[in-house]
């Protein structure tokens, strides 16, 4: 069987975090043949550069700020807070 993907579905697919990655997974899994038009294909290389720019930055921002003798006690709370404090409503992830 074949499927047409859009963008969500491919970006979704290449990041792991994201929400829809399992969902995509299963597209992928589900069907033999994979289709996107050159439309599809030229959103999706812009959206995974401006993606990676973001998630690039924020690690790099959390791993300066974190401070290497509280790191083994960083927790996923404290990462929540971190994000919350530090982008709140994702304003400073597109600084650049």
């Amino acid at each position: 069987m074949n499927s047409f993907v859009d963008t969500n579905v491919a970006i979704s697919y290449m990041f792991s975090i994201d929400p829809l990655n399992n969902k995509s997974m299963a597209v992928f899994r589900e069907y033999d043949d994979i289709f996107w038009s050159n439309l599809v294909k030229s959103e999706c290389r812009i959206v995974f550069k401006n993606k990676k720019k973001i998630l690039v930055k924020f690690y790099k921002d959390l791993a300066d700020d974190i401070k290497p003798e509280n790191f083994h006690d960083f927790k996923f709370e404290d990462l929540k807070k971190y994000v919350l404090n530090n982008y709140p409503n994702g304003k400073n992830v597109t600084k650049f």
